[in-house]
């Protein structure tokens, strides 16, 4: 069963909220699926570059 919307949702793992975030768009006809699994990889690639460099990013400019 399908949660009504607006109502709140539970996910055991961020896959799950991903998917979940991704078929609400794709479902509705809104984004198609490839764009969606780009758009996801592109997120972990950014995430990633933020995480390596979170030093530098982070560290107050003189």
């Amino acid at each position: 069963m399908r949660p009504r919307p607006g109502s709140g949702r539970t996910c055991s793992s961020w896959k799950q909220l991903t998917r979940n975030n991704a078929d609400a768009r794709i479902l509705p006809g809104i984004h198609t699926r490839s764009a969606d699994e780009e758009g996801v990889a592109h997120g972990k690639s950014v995430g990633f570059h933020v995480l390596r460099h979170a030093g530098e990013l982070l560290t107050p400019r003189r």
